[in-house]
């Protein structure tokens, strides 16, 4: 029990809340304690890898004084500033922070005081200095394949024997069980004895599309094996990394590719619904946007975990409207939308553990008030009647939905985000006859022609804060 109200304590201080554990004895005082001796560990050599200004390497927080138990922490953190964020604890088992199922969820910036720790470590600093940018070099692919790739930068010779990462770049975002982390490469690091043709397994990391390790970890007792009979894969490695080094320089250099996005179906949007939203008659907006990026928090029934959706924008060719495509950690959808406000035909499909794909679409909408102008203190009003359905569970929630929106107040655009120009108009959305009396918090982009929706206010259910963290 004492473990189990430490490791609680350890993921309340890793998740920046001043609450502490149920257990008066092991407060947060304690817990404090350990995690600062775990930022003082220097970094395990198998996991440093380094991308730009960042490094990503695992801590070993050994049995101590301090520390009544073992466990594991992985890290991502810049060499030049103080930003760290804690991507996993392992201990008695894997923790992802603000995870409300055990399942992958994004790092977490460590607190500034415990970052303070970490950079003060002649270790991390001796990793920052000693590690090299990655030379990363294409041994095999082409095109949609995946790349089989070496870090020529980070070939040594360390106890006679070659070590060095190497890389798997996939064509496509994957997710990898036990705890749906995705994964847009994955990366290996090996010792290698070219005299007697054996290798070994150091370590293994799943990374995302932006580098971020997701899932992985050291072999602490590395098994060893003969090069002849290994993957195919693994062979055309070690024969590279075996050979001349001018043998490595001369391979093309490896260029980040985009992943391919997953073929969605929309549902075609219908006639009714397209003709309720084109009699609005609304000016077509002065710019339009491309990409954004929004991240926050959803809370769940009293579970809390952060969010990060990437929005890119189009218009749909059938019916004139606006396309929207959004991926998020594990899922991705796209959707025909009356300007960010409303979907009139949806197909989101989620990934990993339990795939399901959740189809929406709208028969009719009607709108009610001033919406071409929206003048503050406005009363706006709109209804939908559609069908929502799930390939797991089947049609579901009501037909019919009804929301009374006011315009509350008029705002500079940049203070939803300030590379925004015009002006944003508050609008505060209430979802009739809801039991769990849900308010929304939009905010319309005048210049864009776009509701960005910005949260949804505490309620029994659900809510969320939303922030437009990246706009293009």
């Amino acid at each position: 029990m004492k473990r189990i109200a430490l490791l609680a304590a350890l993921i309340t201080l890793a998740s920046c809340s001043s609450k502490g554990p149920d257990d008066g004895s092991l407060g947060n005082e304690q817990a404090k304690d350990m995690f600062k001796e775990a930022m003082s560990q220097p970094p395990v050599p198998q996991s440093v890898m380094r991308n730009g200004d960042r490094l990503s390497f695992m801590l070993l927080q050994p049995k101590s004084e301090t520390s009544p138990f073992g466990f594991l922490l992985q890290v991502d953190a810049a060499c030049s500033s103080p930003s760290a964020s804690l991507i996993y604890l392992d201990g008695v088992k894997r923790i992802y922070f603000a995870s409300p199922d055990g399942k992958y969820a994004p790092a977490r910036p460590i607190p500034a005081g415990q970052v303070e720790v970490l950079n003060a470590s002649p270790a991390f600093q001796r990793a920052c200095a000693t590690t090299p940018q990655p030379d990363w070099r294409v041994l095999k692919g082409k095109g949609d394949e995946q790349y089989v790739m070496i870090d020529r930068n980070s070939l040594s010779t360390i106890d006679g024997q070659l070590q060095f990462w190497a890389g798997y770049d996939s064509p496509s975002i994957g997710h990898d069980l036990p705890y749906n982390a995705p994964y847009a490469q994955k990366r290996e690091r090996y010792a290698l004895d070219c005299g007697k043709q054996t290798f070994s397994l150091l370590a293994g990391y799943d990374l995302d599309e932006h580098n971020t390790v997701t899932d992985g970890g050291v072999f602490f007792e590395p098994k060893t094996y003969a090069v002849k009979g290994s993957d195919p894969d693994y062979r055309l490695l070690f024969d590279a990394a075996c050979g001349k080094p001018e043998g490595l320089a001369a391979l093309p250099a490896f260029k980040p590719r985009t992943k391919a996005p997953l073929v969605l179906t929309t549902p075609r949007v219908q006639a009714p619904a397209l003709s309720s939203v084109k009699q609005l008659n609304l000016p077509a907006p002065a710019k339009q946007l491309k990409r954004t990026v929004e991240t926050g928090t959803a809370h769940l029934k009293g579970q809390s975990a952060p969010f990060t959706e990437e929005k890119s924008f189009s218009q749909d060719k059938a019916s004139g409207l606006l396309a929207v495509r959004t991926k998020g950690s594990n899922f991705e959808g796209q959707a025909v939308s009356f300007r960010g406000l409303v979907a009139l035909a949806q197909q989101t499909v989620y990934s990993g553990e339990a795939p399901m794909v959740d189809n929406i679409g709208l028969n009719a909408i009607a709108f009610s008030g001033d919406w071409k102008n929206m003048p503050v203190g406005a009363q706006l009003g709109y209804v939908t009647d559609g069908k929502m359905s799930n390939s797991v569970v089947g049609e579901y929630g009501k037909p019919r939905q009804a929301f009374d929106c006011r315009v509350e107040q008029q705002v500079p655009a940049a203070q939803v985000n300030a590379r925004l120009s015009g002006q944003a108009k508050k609008l505060r959305c209430a979802h009739l006859e809801d039991s769990f009396k849900r308010v929304e918090t939009l905010y319309y982009l005048e210049d864009y022609g776009y509701f960005f929706r910005a949260g949804v206010d505490p309620n029994d259910f659900f809510h969320e804060e939303r922030v437009l963290k990246e706009v293009e």
